[in-house]
Formats: C-alpha cells, sequence, structure tokens
C-alpha cells in the first residue's frame, strides 16, 4: 500500500520501486548482454576497468530517463506509475537527474575497480570496498526505514521524491530514528573503513607476487592478473595464477605453459617447491552485466623443491 502524505498525495510505495528496479536491471542487463556479444574482444581487454563503462552507461540511462529530458521516469519506473520529481513536484532539472543517479551508480563503480587495484594500490582497493559498503548501507537503511517519505542517499542529495499516480510529495523531511540510525551505522562502517586501510596501509608487500603480476600484465595477450599461494590443508602447496585474456585461448595448455614460463622468469621462487595452477578466463565485466566466454584450468608439474 502506497504511504500517505498530506492532502491525499502518495510517496510510491517500497513494493512499487523495488519492482521498478527489478525492470530496469533486467533491461540494463539485456543492454549489457548484446553489448557483450557484439563488442566482446574489446570488452574483454578492459578487465575490472569494464565497470567505467557500465557506471557510464548506468549514468547516461538513469539521468536522461529521470530528468525532465526522459519525463521523469525510467522504463521500469513508468510501467509501475512512478516518476521523479522535487519538492515542488517539478520533474528534475538535468543536473539534479545525473547527481541522483551518480551517487547510486557509483555502487557499481566502488566495488569494481577495487578489483582492478587489487595489487596495484591495496590501499586504493580497500578503501573503494569500503566506499561501497557505506553506501550501500546508507542507501538500503534509508529506503527501508525512512518510511515517510523512503528518500534514500541519493534522493536526499538530488532533492528528489518518487511520487505514485503523478501527485507531488509535500516535504516531511526525515524521520530523526532513521537519522539517528544511520548515523550509527554509518559510524560503525567508517571505524571498519579506518581499520582495514590501517592494516592495508601497514601490511609488508610480497615482491616476488607484485613482479610476477606486473610480468604477466605486460603481456599483449593478459588484460589483468592475479597471483594466489594456496595453503590448503592436506594438499600439497600450490601456486594459483590467474590470467583474464585479452586473446582468444586457441590452446589451453600452451598458453599456460607461457604464462607459467612469464612467472618463472621474473619470479622464479615464486613457483620452486610448488604445484602451479593457471586459470585462463576470458569475461566482460560492466557492472551491472556479467559474461565469461572462458574459464579454463590448466595444472602444470611444479619446478620441484626450494
Amino acid at each position: 500500500m502506497d504511504s500517505e502524505v498530506r492532502a491525499g498525495r502518495t510517496i510510491a510505495a517500497l513494493w512499487r520501486r523495488a519492482a521498478a528496479g527489478i525492470v530496469d536491471a533486467l533491461l540494463l542487463g539485456l543492454l549489457g548482454a548484446a553489448l557483450g556479444l557484439v563488442f566482446f574482444t574489446p570488452l574483454s581487454r578492459l578487465a575490472a576497468a569494464g565497470h567505467l563503462v557500465g557506471f557510464s552507461i548506468a549514468l547516461i540511462y538513469a539521468g536522461l530517463f529521470e530528468s525532465r529530458w526522459g519525463g521523469g521516469s525510467m522504463p521500469g519506473k513508468r510501467l509501475l506509475g512512478l516518476r521523479v520529481v522535487d519538492r515542488d513536484g517539478a520533474l528534475l532539472a538535468p543536473w539534479r537527474a545525473f547527481l541522483r543517479a551518480g551517487i547510486f551508480s557509483a555502487l557499481l563503480l566502488c566495488t569494481g575497480l577495487a578489483w582492478f587495484f587489487d595489487r596495484r594500490a591495496p590501499v586504493i582497493d580497500v578503501a573503494l570496498n569500503d566506499l561501497g559498503m557505506l553506501l550501500t548501507a546508507a542507501i538500503l537503511w534509508l529506503f527501508l526505514f525512512n518510511v515517510r517519505t523512503r528518500q534514500s542517499l541519493h534522493d536526499l542529495a538530488a532533492g528528489s521524491y518518487v511520487v505514485h499516480d503523478r501527485s507531488v510529495p509535500t516535504p516531511t523531511g526525515v524521520p530523526r530514528p532513521a537519522l539517528i540510525a544511520t548515523s550509527m551505522c554509518v559510524l560503525a562502517l567508517l571505524g571498519l573503513f579506518g581499520t582495514g586501510l590501517w592494516r592495508t596501509a601497514t601490511a609488508t608487500p610480497d615482491p616476488q607476487q607484485d613482479a610476477a603480476i606486473a610480468a604477466l600484465e605486460s603481456r599483449p595477450d593478459v588484460a589483468h592478473a592475479h597471483v594466489f599461494i594456496s595453503h590448503a590443508v592436506g594438499e600439497p602447496e600450490t601456486a594459483i595464477l590467474w590470467a583474464w585474456m585479452a586473446a582468444p585461448i586457441l590452446d589451453q595448455n600452451s598458453v599456460a605453459a607461457s604464462i607459467a614460463a612469464t612467472v618463472r622468469e621474473r619470479s622464479p621462487s615464486l613457483l620452486q617447491g610448488r604445484q602451479v595452477r593457471v586459470r585462463l578466463i576470458r569475461s566482460v565485466t560492466l557492472g551491472f552485466f556479467f559474461y565469461t566466454g572462458a574459464n579454463q584450468v590448466v595444472d602444470l608439474p611444479g619446478d620441484g623443491p626450494a
């Protein structure tokens, strides 16, 4: 049931906004699938940086449709009879709509780019991951518990309201309990954020792994790489080499051997005394759409004891 505000004006109910969000997510997924199939090779070369493409698409999609240029509604909202307006009931100016869309779409950008920075800059990796957690927590908390206006973080920043049946809301402000609870949640996450940054900043880097990753990513056929040493109980110590390929994998065994040879040449001690497992991946990731065209695992003999 829609939440009633003054003079019979209605703020869109939670279920309507959730249903509209599902519809728009499906439409964005279909758009991502079309782009992924048509432009698979160039997009696969971007690896995690493909989230920048996804962020741009989501920003333009939501910003245009929810501004006065697009009638104030993305297709999902239009299907559910919703639109986005300002406190006077007017459709949003483009800058407000793009601000609103940018804050929400930043969720895709933070988590995706965190993966891109995992070994290049661990502090940035942790900062982006924690920022994504903060945004997610704030948006969900306000969305669920700010029951009077259903304004979440992106709505509050843009001064927008989502309304039903072309009604105009009377701004009532965020209830004090919601503000207090949100503040406590954000403060707790900020504590985790600071702790994670401190631990990452003071952690001792592994020069062998960093050198191996740099060597792999210098290859023209590798878009992104990661090296992980597995210490699973009951299994031999294994060096796992992840390679997101920027070129078709014609012969997985020869490509895997070449990947291992690159690591052996740059960081020979990394493979000594360990089993070697190479994971070859070709994928497209846009944040709102993921497609893996190849995910092949090749086990290679180790180099003998260190």
